[in-house]
């Protein structure tokens, strides 16, 4: 089963999915917000790209998902500390 998975899936879709899944292992520990919703943008257009040929509603809906993620990842990042 996992070489079936290995050979239907594109070799770039596996390398952009590994480095996603350990930048997120790592940010557990550091807790960066930005750093997971940017990453999360990457892997929906990953996705998007690899399934636009096969269907098209999906594809548009991960593109969308990946620009409310950028959006959150860059209020995220520039966002004015609180002053207390």
């Amino acid at each position: 089963m996992i070489k079936k998975i290995l050979r239907e899936t594109p070799r770039w879709f596996l390398l952009i999915w590994i480095v996603v899944i350990v930048t997120l292992i790592i940010n557990l520990f550091i807790m960066n917000m930005g750093v997971n919703t940017l990453v999360l943008a990457v892997m929906n257009v990953a996705y998007a790209i690899r399934n636009w040929k096969k269907e098209r509603y999906l594809p548009v809906l991960f593109l969308l998902l990946a620009v409310l993620f950028i959006a959150l990842s860059l209020n995220s990042f520039f966002a004015l500390p609180n002053s207390n």
